[in-house]
């Protein structure tokens, strides 16, 4: 069903830019009274770029929390752009699904998910659109256009970037250090129960070479195991069968100690990865963002990635979680069952584990004689200025084997005859950290004039990203679950490549 007439959203939007320029000519008339006596301002200096940097992180928006004590940071979703304005849309590379599962967690349990908790990159990377693979290069392009399901005059630009793939036997050899929460906290909701029952998953994929050590914490930090080899594997999962909870939870020096067991313990060119097992609750020693990110991104540039493991409800810090694996350089999952716990520790292992590109960033150029606007879905707090694409220095989300990222665009066409833009990677090469660029044109060879010709893939994509609007009280989304899961399911007839995700997304669509 196509919908969603914007007249009223247009109403709105040129109601609060009157509002902001009426408040810019106050400010300046303000500073022309009372700053220009002094002589002292700074001469202003134009960006030596063609166009204004996109669109800035949108600022958190406030609401009132629930009974289930979650910390959260809610992003506005993100608005359209006029490609006369500005054409470039510029955003890091993301792999995380957290958000995902957890939303999926809460909706099993009959708690609507918080719309702080619900980012729209998360939900789109969970799933496989089984895209094709060059194995001659570091990544493959899919890119796909077709009407917007969900939303009358527009069209949708999905663009998929696969990374090369690894097999588990060309795996290296490496170091895991596991950190894992043991406070009190963790006694609720069967958290520690289900760390013990899915951390041996992983040890068990250890191959010869590999070596696994364990650091605990509660009010304090300990090192519980010192690294041991892959022909230890039962003495390690008798260890962590001991795991017992207590205390408060000192997370900051429980990272500290797993760093510094992973510094002692690392040979020379060996991957080398702590996983944060937790619910993200600090409440003891350095407990706030700030500061426990300071401390990541200082281990990150020693060569210590971090990969972050959600567990439990209720009372569960999604936000920090997010956060300290994007700075560690390495991926936000949750894990609420058994069944994903072999998906995360077993299927994915190798791309979770090993990276096979650092700093991948994505930027579109749309052609302004083809596309009127366009809104980026998800990936605000990804955004990037193009001053920090064309930075070397600039941080952005590592990739591993195999993994890909989807970006959807909601677009409004000005013609159908002509290419729609662009698509330019920048990353850098692991082993030697030179920074590469590939530009890919996207073709009007890849739009499709009807939502029934498009691929089924396409299709389910379009139902994965509505839903998680729909979640996060977007203003943009006012399709009712069932139009969603219409949708999803005749996708889902057609799409052959469908396993248990796509089947469990379908029964979460049963959501009122």
């Amino acid at each position: 069903m196509m919908k969603k007439p914007r007249s009223k959203l247009r109403i709105i939007g040129a109601l609060a830019v009157i509002a902001a320029v009426t408040l810019v000519l106050m400010s300046v008339l303000y500073v022309m009274t009372i700053g220009f006596g002094s002589g002292g301002g700074d001469s202003y200096t134009p960006l030596p770029y063609p166009y204004p940097s996109p669109q800035p992180t949108p600022a958190p928006i406030n609401y009132e929390m629930d009974t289930t004590e979650q910390f959260l940071e809610a992003y506005s979703s993100g608005e359209y752009i006029d490609t006369e304005d500005n054409p470039v849309s510029t955003f890091g590379a993301d792999v995380d699904t957290g958000s995902y599962v957890l939303a999926r967690s809460s909706i099993n349990s009959g708690i609507t998910p918080q719309p702080g908790t619900v980012r729209t990159e998360e939900f789109l990377n969970y799933f496989d659109y089984n895209y094709p693979e060059d194995e001659d290069s570091d990544f493959t392009i899919h890119m796909e256009c077709g009407p917007s399901y969900f939303s009358d005059g527009y069209h949708m630009l999905k663009i998929g970037v696969k990374a090369k793939s690894m097999s588990t036997e060309d795996r290296p050899s490496m170091l895991f250090i596991a950190v894992v929460d043991m406070s009190g906290s963790m006694a609720s909701a069967g958290k520690l129960s289900l760390i013990r029952e899915a951390l041996p998953y992983l040890v068990n994929q250890m191959q010869e070479g590999d070596r696994f050590g364990i650091v605990v914490y509660d009010s304090t930090a300990r090192d519980y195991l010192e690294p041991l080899g892959a022909s230890d594997k039962e003495l390690i999962i008798s260890k962590i069968s001991e795991f017992r909870a207590d205390g408060s939870t000192n997370a900051h020096d429980g990272l500290k100690k797993g760093y510094e067991m992973a510094l002692e313990n690392r040979r020379v060119g060996e991957p080398c990865r702590l996983l944060l097992l937790s619910d993200g609750v600090a409440n003891t020693g350095i407990s706030d963002t700030q500061g426990l990110v300071a401390m990541i991104q200082d281990y990150k540039n020693m060569g210590v990635y971090l990969s972050t493991y959600g567990f439990g409800m209720g009372e569960y810090n999604d936000q920090l979680m997010e956060q300290l694996a994007d700075n560690g350089d390495g991926r936000y999952a949750y894990i609420d069952d058994i069944d994903e716990a072999k998906k995360e520790f077993i299927e994915d292992l190798t791309g979770n584990m090993i990276s096979v590109a650092k700093d991948l960033k994505l930027q579109v150029e749309f052609n302004p004689r083809v596309i009127e606007e366009y809104r980026l879905l998800g990936y605000e707090n990804r955004l990037m200025t193009e001053e920090e694409f064309r930075d070397k220095s600039k941080d952005s989300g590592d990739i591993g084997a195999g993994h890909t990222v989807t970006a959807l665009y909601e677009i409004k066409l000005k013609s159908t005859h002509g290419d729609l833009g662009s698509l330019e990677l920048r990353y850098k090469n692991l082993e030697n950290s030179m920074s590469l660029r590939k530009v890919y044109d996207i073709k009007d060879s890849c739009f499709t004039q009807d939502i029934g010709d498009t691929s089924p893939q396409f299709r389910f994509a379009l139902c994965v990203a509505e839903f998680a609007e729909h979640l996060k009280d977007s203003e943009f989304s006012d399709s009712s679950i069932k139009e969603i899961r219409e949708l999803a399911v005749e996708a889902l007839d057609e799409y052959r490549f469908k396993g248990q995700s796509e089947k469990d997304f379908i029964e979460l669509l049963e959501y009122p």
